[in-house]
């Protein structure tokens, strides 16, 4: 029992080390754990040792990795960045795969092998990007969107890469015949998802909220999670295939924030036992050796995956100035390509000495992509302000500029007005009738706890402007108040009060507090918003009436139902 312990206490404490130490400097915890296993794996002081247990650890990090990247793939959201997926991705791994492709043959690797290590490599580091762009508040700019569309693409590429290299452990002779059967098992297998999530998962996750148990979610997606791997398993795919297709079938509901907020726990924890085993197959006394070997890899990775993506947009004719920032941002190698080199038919086929190199340069890549796109970010912005003068307009996609918690009746009148100027927003609701309503009647609702600090921080909402509460709690907004003025301070809180009696204490904890008194309740409250965003009085009177008349009209015809 003690030998069956001692790696998994061994493994949390380097990543409780490794998060609470690498970020105050700049550098992403997954360089912390690659760096704790070389040092405590058998290359190095023997500590962690290869056994069943951390093998298994290893395999569910991978599991839950790609559950993550299931959940942000949605067909809506990749509709909305269709440009950057279906035309910045494509093109940025063509080229980017075909550079190194070329430097493969001139290293004498095997044909099927260099093909699957050139887009390996062209692949960038999901888990650091978000983390880089977290970080510096910029997960919602333009820019930023850009760079998650192309790595949206790549994360679809490296599920095809995952096949791939699970179809050529199977000993297939053909590489045409490995490619094909790569394609009919991805398109086999997200046809069943999306009838999955359609037939069978929609009416589960209806019942589970009507049962009004938060506790369910998180058993029920583990079970999702656990079972959809066992089941690609067992008909001759991958686990992590079916982790993703897992997450693929929950991103198109509207519970995918709760899910996401449940699980992240489990898939940081143990993704950080993943990099630690991988860690632990680096070989110290290579790297030591070989360590100029190394540094170049680094560069080559670096300069190779730039070069890439400022040819690209060149070629696009896209503004120099955002090319430097998608370039300085994606240069870095990906997570997937220790998963890669990891599976049984690459290690049997590269060599030890260039899977050692290509791990630890991928490693340095990822440690220096804070750095580097800081660098980027700041020579991007000094060439805009010598450009003031440039007029030319921007295209910029849509974002939610406020989030309304609460589809109650003020919450309903708030979301008529967001609707009827236009203006992007996010309502989020607890309540399971209240939900069910304002999904029927087609508004942008989500399933989501207010009272849950952990929901809001995974929903991101440090990228919204306003956050309206139509149904306040007093004592949740005394606990919320400090808080939200350290995490969310550019965020304006407005509250729908009923009565004149609150109105001082929410004012003191920077709330802007509207008492309703009007019909349709919440009336004051839309009146307030539309004025702080810098619609024309007239304008809202107007919107006022006509909000008015309709509620009257609505009670007036209710009314005559009722006593007929």
């Amino acid at each position: 029992m003690i030998e069956t312990l001692q790696p998994i206490i061994i493994l949390l404490a380097c990543g409780i080390a490794s998060v609470m130490i690498l970020p105050k400097i700049g550098i992403s915890p997954i360089v912390g754990f690659l760096v704790a296993g070389l040092v405590l794996g058998h290359h190095g002081l023997g500590v962690i040792a290869h056994n069943e247990t951390t093998h298994l650890l290893a395999e569910l990090g991978v599991v839950f990795l790609l559950f993550d990247i299931g959940l942000h793939f949605s067909l809506r959201h990749v509709w909305q960045e269709r440009k950057g997926i279906f035309v910045l991705g494509p093109l940025q791994m063509l080229i980017t795969s075909g550079l190194f492709y070329l430097i493969g043959l001139n290293l004498g690797l095997p044909q099927s092998l260099n093909i699957l290590l050139s887009f390996t490599l062209a692949l960038s580091s999901t888990a650091v990007v978000s983390q880089v762009l977290s970080d510096k508040n910029l997960q919602n700019c333009p820019n930023s969107s850009t760079a998650i569309a192309i790595l949206i693409f790549q994360d679809i590429c490296a599920i095809f890469l995952l096949i791939l290299a699970d179809t050529m452990a199977k000993g297939s002779t053909s590489l045409g015949t490995e490619l094909g059967m790569a394609v009919l098992k991805c398109g086999l297998s997200f046809i069943a998802a999306l009838l999955i999530g359609k037939y069978i998962l929609k009416p589960v996750f209806k019942q589970v909220i009507a049962s009004n148990n938060s506790e369910v979610f998180t058993m029920i997606a583990l079970f999702l999670v656990l079972i959809t791997g066992v089941a690609t398993g067992a008909i001759g795919l991958s686990l992590t295939l079916g982790a993703f297709l897992a997450g693929m079938i929950i991103s198109e509901t509207p519970f995918k924030h709760v899910i996401q907020t449940e699980l992240r726990p489990f898939r940081f924890l143990l993704l950080s036992f993943f990099f630690l085993t991988v860690g632990t197959n680096i070989d110290f006394h290579v790297l030591f050796n070989d360590w100029s070997l190394v540094l170049l890899a680094t560069v080559i990775i670096m300069v190779v995956k730039m070069a890439a993506i400022l040819l690209l947009f060149f070629a696009l004719r896209e503004r120099f100035v955002n090319g430097i920032q998608q370039a300085t941002l994606l240069f870095q190698g990906s997570e997937f390509l220790f998963v890669i080199i990891a599976t049984p038919a690459v290690s049997q086929l590269i060599d030890p000495k260039l899977a050692n190199i290509l791990v630890a340069a991928v490693a340095i890549t990822m440690a220096l992509t804070s750095f580097v796109f800081g660098f980027g970010w700041r020579w991007a912005t000094k060439m805009i302000e010598k450009d003031l003068t440039d007029d030319e307009e921007e295209d910029v996609e849509s974002q939610p500029v406020m989030v309304v918690v609460g589809m109650n009746r003020a919450g309903l009148t708030l979301s008529h007005a967001m609707q009827a100027f236009n203006i992007p927003y996010l309502a989020v609701e607890r309540d399971y009738d209240l939900f069910i309503q304002a999904r029927t009647r087609g508004f942008p609702v989500i399933f989501g706890d207010k009272a849950d600090l952990r929901f809001w921080e995974n929903l991101g909402i440090n990228q919204f402007k306003f956050i309206a509460i139509a149904d306040p709690s007093l004592e949740l907004s005394r606990y919320y108040a400090p808080i939200a003025k350290t995490r969310f301070p550019n965020v304006v809180r407005y509250a729908a009060l009923t009565s004149q009696k609150d109105i001082k204490e929410y004012e003191d904890m920077n709330y802007r507090a509207i008492v309703s008194a009007g019909v349709p309740h919440g009336i004051e409250l839309a009146e307030k918003i539309l004025t702080d965003l810098g619609i024309s009085n007239e304008q809202i009177m107007q919107w006022v009436e006509h909000e008015q008349n309709q509620y009257l009209s609505q009670k007036e015809s209710n009314a005559e139902l009722k006593a007929a």
